[in-house]
C-alpha cells in the first residue's frame, strides 16, 4: 500500500480552527510530557514538557499531511504517556542506568524513543496491511491492566511533589510527618480540586488550563505574601524550545548495539503496548469524529498517517500520538475543515512553545502533581 503526501487545501476557517485547537492542546501536551518523564524525577520535567510539545508539533504535522481525516488533530495522550513512563521505570529497575551520568541518560532516552519509533512503525504496518480494525478486538482486561498498573505507579510517584518532600518510602514519610510542606500540599490540592470539579462550572477543555494557572498563581501569591513559607520548587529554566532531530543517530545506535540485547525485550514490549493503546484510541476517536465532520474516513489510512507521525516524532525526542477528539472538535467548531488546519495547529503550537517557554518555567511542580493525580485516577 502506498501512502502519498497530500497538499493541504486552505479554507477560511482553518486559521482560526488550527489556532484555537493549539491553545486548547497546550496543557494536555504538558501533562502528557510530565507523565512520560515522571520516573526520571523533577530534573527531567522540563524535557518531558518539551517532549509533549514536540509530539504535538512534529507528529501533528505528519498526521495532518498523511492521515485520512482532514481536521483531525493529533497529540500525545496520558494513557500512552503512562506506558512510556512504565518503560522508563522498567529500564531504570535493571540498575544499568545512572541518572547522574549524561552518557547513561542519553542511552536510556535513545532506547525509550526507539520504542516510540517502533510503536509508530507498528501502526504503519497495521494500517498498510489493513488489519487496523482487528485492534478494536484487543481484550479489554489487557488494556485495563496496562492502564491501571501504570496509573497506580504514576500516582504514587506524584505523592512526593504533592507534599513537597523528597522521594522516599511511605514508612519513612509517616515516621516523620513534620517534613510535609503544608503550603505546597495546599497548592497541589487546589489544583487537583479544580481539575476534578471544574467541569461543573467551566468548559471541559479549559479546566486543565485553569487548574494549572490557579495553582501557579496561588504558589507565587503565597511566596510573595509569606516569604519564609516552605514551598516546593517550580519547573525552572526549560531546555531549547526548538525541535531538532537530536535522537536520529542515537536511536539506531542504541537499538543495534548487541550490548543492549537484553533491554530490547523491554523496549519491544513497551513499543507494542503504546502501539495497541494508540491504535485503539485512534479508531475510537475516528468513529466519533466522523459524526462531527459528517464524513466517513479510511481507518487504515489514518493509522498509517498517525504511525508516520509518531515514528518521525521519535527522532525529535517526542512521544507517540493519536487523534484527540476534543482538539478535533474545537478545530471543527472554529471552522477548521481541511488538512491545512492541522498544519496551522502544529505551527501555532510551535509559536506558543517559543513564546511561553519562560512562563511555563514558573509553574510549580506541586500544581502539576495535583493535575496528574486527577488525570491518572
Amino acid at each position: 500500500m502506498s501512502q502519498t503526501t497530500r497538499s493541504p487545501s486552505f479554507t477560511p476557517g482553518d486559521l482560526s480552527g488550527g489556532t484555537a485547537s493549539a491553545i486548547v492542546s497546550i496543557t494536555g501536551n504538558v501533562a502528557a510530557g510530565v507523565i512520560a518523564f515522571a520516573p526520571l524525577g523533577p530534573e527531567y520535567t522540563g524535557q518531558g514538557i518539551l517532549a509533549g510539545m514536540f509530539s504535538s508539533i512534529v507528529a501533528g504535522l505528519m498526521a495532518a499531511l498523511f492521515g485520512s481525516a482532514p481536521g483531525m488533530i493529533a497529540g500525545p495522550k496520558a494513557t500512552t504517556s503512562m506506558a512510556f513512563a512504565a518503560l522508563l521505570s522498567q529500564l531504570l529497575a535493571t540498575g544499568r542506568f545512572d541518572l547522574q551520568s549524561p552518557e547513561s541518560m542519553d542511552l536510556l532516552l535513545a532506547l525509550a524513543f526507539g520504542a516510540v519509533l517502533i510503536s509508530g512503525s507498528v501502526q504503519i504496518l497495521l494500517g498498510a496491511f489493513r488489519v487496523g480494525a482487528l485492534v478494536k478486538f484487543m481484550p479489554y482486561p489487557v488494556v485495563a491492566g496496562i492502564r491501571n498498573t501504570t496509573a497506580i505507579l504514576l500516582i504514587y510517584g506524584q505523592l512526593w511533589p504533592f507534599l513537597g518532600v523528597p522521594s522516599q518510602s511511605v514508612v519513612s514519610l509517616f515516621s516523620d510527618i513534620g517534613q510535609i510542606q503544608p503550603a505546597t500540599a495546599v497548592v497541589a490540592s487546589v489544583t487537583a480540586g479544580i481539575a476534578w470539579k471544574g467541569a461543573r462550572f467551566l468548559p471541559k477543555a479549559s479546566v486543565p488550563v485553569v487548574a494549572l494557572v490557579a495553582g501557579t498563581l496561588l504558589h507565587h501569591l503565597l511566596q510573595a505574601a509569606w516569604p519564609g513559607t516552605s514551598l516546593g520548587p517550580v519547573f525552572g529554566s526549560l531546555p531549547s524550545a526548538i525541535p531538532r532531530p537530536e535522537y536520529l543517530g542515537g536511536i539506531f545506535a542504541a537499538l543495534s548495539d548487541g550490548a543492549n540485547l537484553d533491554l530490547l525485550v523491554m523496549v519491544l514490549g513497551g513499543a507494542l503496548a503504546m502501539a495497541v493503546l494508540d491504535s485503539i484510541s485512534a479508531l475510537i476517536t475516528l468513529v466519533s469524529y466522523q459524526s462531527i465532520a459528517d464524513r466517513r474516513f479510511d481507518a487504515n489510512n489514518q493509522l498509517v498517517g498517525q504511525g508516520i507521525g509518531s515514528a518521525v516524532a521519535a527522532f525529535f525526542g517526542g512521544l507517540t500520538t493519536s487523534g484527540i477528539l476534543a482538539r478535533a472538535a474545537v478545530n471543527h467548531n472554529a471552522g477548521g475543515r481541511s488538512r491545512a488546519s492541522g498544519v496551522v495547529n502544529a505551527l501555532a503550537v510551535l509559536a506558543l512553545v517559543v513564546v511561553l517557554a519562560r512562563p511555563l518555567a514558573l509553574i510549580p511542580k506541586a500544581a502539576v502533581a495535583g493535575l496528574i493525580m486527577v488525570i491518572a485516577s
